[in-house]
């Protein structure tokens, strides 16, 4: 299976993220994780806590998508901080830098596009007359085999 090198620096973090395409495997696993979150959003709307549009995005997209396609994690020499294993929750993934998460979906989405959620339309429409963008980062690089 292909798989891509995510690496991301900053005061914090110093680490490396190896992404692959998924298996129908790694696909249950998504799925279990979107399931644990929408349990997890639930539980908080009960006790009155409002959920914004982008939470629920990322609880149901990125959060199980990213950690899903994660082979593995390593943590690199001089971090301030410990990135956490594949086990991550969604309210610890919420804390992590953003980005490094725009890097991490990057690779995820590049391997796995039959993943890449489908756009509203009029948001479609904004990015790609340059309206909106999808962000980006001069923290890190997502690197595939042979292109070092």
């Amino acid at each position: 299976m292909r798989e891509a090198t995510v690496e991301y620096h900053d005061d914090d973090y110093n680490v490396q993220l190896v992404v692959v395409q998924c298996s129908l495997e790694r696909g249950f696993r998504r799925s279990a994780l979107q399931a644990e979150n929408a349990v997890f959003l639930k539980k908080r709307e009960s006790e009155g806590g409002a959920i914004e549009f982008q939470e629920r995005y990322v609880a149901f997209h990125t959060h199980p998508e990213c950690i899903a396609a994660t082979k593995e994690i390593h943590n690199l020499d001089g971090a301030a901080m410990q990135f956490p294993d594949t086990t991550i929750t969604l309210e610890d993934f919420l804390k992590l830098p953003e980005a490094l998460i725009v890097l991490w979906e990057k690779a995820v989405y590049a391997l796995n596009p039959h993943w890449v959620p489908e756009l509203p339309s009029v948001l479609k429409k904004k990015i790609d007359q340059g309206e909106l963008n999808r962000g980006g980062s001069d923290q890190g690089e997502v690197k595939e085999p042979g292109n070092s």
